[in-house]
């Protein structure tokens, strides 16, 4: 039986601008290339950061790369897809260099 100690996960920020940044979160037992990256946005009321944006391998080798949005009643969805990717790295400059459509960002 494993101890909740055991089951740890890595944090390592990417990009960070003062109002957002991406980390890249790496958990016990995953390889390095394969470890999600999330946008957060810094939360001025001094609450927790929220997440706004991930990039996240499937099972098909891509990232898929989404930017959290208003909910859309015809889509069905509060985020938006940003694309496909065939490397972490491109995944994490298009959802970087789209940060500022998120719906929290225009909340603020």
């Amino acid at each position: 039986m494993s101890s909740s100690s055991e089951m740890r996960s890595e944090e390592t920020c990417v990009l960070d601008d003062g109002k957002f940044y991406i980390v890249v979160v790496k958990s016990a037992g995953q390889r390095e290339e394969d470890a999600s990256a999330f946008l957060l946005m810094r939360e001025t009321r001094g609450g927790k950061d929220p997440c706004v944006g991930s990039a996240i391998l499937e099972l098909d080798g891509v990232w898929n790369t989404r930017i959290t949005v208003t909910y859309d009643e015809v889509s069905e969805s509060d985020s938006v897809h940003v694309g496909d990717f065939d490397s972490r790295v491109e995944a994490i400059v298009l959802m970087w260099r789209r940060r500022h459509e998120s719906s929290y960002f225009h909340a603020q």
